[in-house]
């Protein structure tokens, strides 16, 4: 495996963006969790007219409650991230060992593999639940 070469400055920017968007995540999650909308689902399946209505609040509450899967899921690998810098093993590819491309850190800071391994992932197993 090689030395990580990103700069003690960067790795504290990545480090930085990281915890910035798991205080959003989780105030989005903590807002989501609470919110009137689940009353409203609740308040549209009791007043069912039809089947067509209860597919509709059936939908409604399955795309809420992928919306906070999706965020739970990105907290986890902000967390696994985060953990990596801890261990100075943020920005190295999982798979070979090498160098996570600076750009793609810049675009996706929880990337655990370069860009190639990453195609080669997602050829073998189809796209990951994130990147």
């Amino acid at each position: 495996m090689q030395t990580n070469p990103i700069l003690p400055s960067h790795l504290g920017r990545f480090k930085a963006q990281l915890q910035e968007r798991r205080i959003a995540l989780r105030q989005e999650i903590a807002s989501e969790l609470s919110a009137p909308e689940r009353e409203e689902y609740a308040a549209l399946a009791d007043q069912v007219l039809d089947s067509g209505d209860a597919s509709l609040a059936d939908v409604l509450a399955d795309v809420h409650i992928a919306e906070v899967q999706r965020d739970v899921d990105e907290v986890r690998d902000i967390e696994a991230a985060l953990k990596r810098i801890e261990q100075g093993s943020y920005g190295m590819c999982v798979d070979c060992g090498r160098p996570i491309e600076s750009r793609r850190l810049e675009v996706q800071p929880t990337a655990t593999r370069c860009l190639e391994d990453q195609d080669k992932y997602e050829r073998a197993h189809g796209r990951p639940p994130s990147l």
